[in-house]
């Protein structure tokens, strides 16, 4: 619609009126918000009669997070366990389209692996609760992560669209339930009054793992020099987005089982029956679901 009216009012021939027309809208609908912040809430606005006190600063609330996070063996497992997840995460992002051409596809191929990422996310959600009703918060967490890094070794390995798609998808859905049990573990386990400085840390470590994953990611990936490799007769291209992915995966892998024995608190007790029993509740809740 904004083509058609930037068309009527400069001419089929231009399209800068139609920029100049989504800009002015883009505007013109930031200066309602910001109006009706101004009048209709002045809680937020500055204008409320009641004074609240005042807030922590940025760097005070994330250096009592970080130190709350080192002296608390569970907390500091979780945020060793999210680094290594989104780490391993910044480096698929960072060479997910060359990954996409080494399988032989395009754009469309990428925007398939990109979609079966989060249709996995969505599935791994959905199960963590009932996978949590047979294993702990604190064990399934770091379990997650160590498949989850498991799952992306198998996406480096892939030598097919169709295997990398699911392959992609375990690594979601292993992603999902870490995700999920992470967030149940601060909601349980961090007090209120630290919860949100807690949730600040987190966060801030989250942007500065993934902007530095992504950032170094395409720099390896420009040093790997590609080469073509027959597996079972099925020619493969392992370029850097390959070696990326298996290193990414590994770290994960690694950071994963860090993470576990600093939260577990049965570890006399092996992990494996209740891995399967969790297993067994999720494919057979999905199955009734089906």
């Amino acid at each position: 619609m904004i083509t058609r009216v930037g068309g009527v009012i400069g001419g089929s021939g231009s399209a800068l009126p139609t920029v100049f027309l989504a800009l002015v809208l883009s505007g013109l609908a930031y200066l309602v918000i910001a109006l009706t912040v101004l009048f209709r809430i002045p809680e937020i606005s500055g204008r409320s009669a009641e004074q609240r006190a005042a807030a922590p600063g940025v760097l005070t609330m994330l250096r009592d997070g970080a130190t709350f996070v080192v002296r608390t063996p569970l907390i500091r497992g979780l945020v060793i366990g999210i680094v290594g997840a989104f780490a391993a995460g910044g480096t698929v992002v960072g060479s997910a389209t060359l990954y996409a051409a080494s399988l032989g596809g395009g754009n469309a191929a990428y925007g398939v692996l990109f979609a079966s990422v989060f249709i996995g996310l969505a599935i791994g959600m959905g199960a963590a609760p009932r996978m949590a009703r047979k294993i702990p918060h604190n064990r399934l967490f770091g379990a997650a992560i160590v498949a989850a890094g498991g799952a992306l070794v198998l996406v480096a390995l892939a030598p097919h669209l169709f295997i990398a798609i699911l392959a992609v998808m375990l690594v979601g859905g292993f992603a999902g339930i870490a995700f999920l049990t992470g967030l149940t573990i601060i909601g349980a386990q961090v007090a209120d009054e630290i919860r949100g400085r807690i949730v600040a840390f987190v966060q801030s470590i989250v942007r500065l793992t993934l902007l530095a994953s992504m950032a170094v990611v395409p720099v390896i990936v420009g040093l790997v020099s590609a080469h073509r490799v027959d597996l079972l007769g099925v020619p493969v291209v392992v370029d850097g987005t390959r070696v990326v992915m298996l290193a990414g995966g590994v770290v994960a892998a690694v950071v994963g089982m860090l993470a576990y024995r600093q939260m577990d608190d049965r570890r006399t007790e092996p992990i494996l029956p209740d891995l399967l029993a969790a297993c067994a509740a999720a494919s057979h809740a999905s199955t009734r679901a089906c």
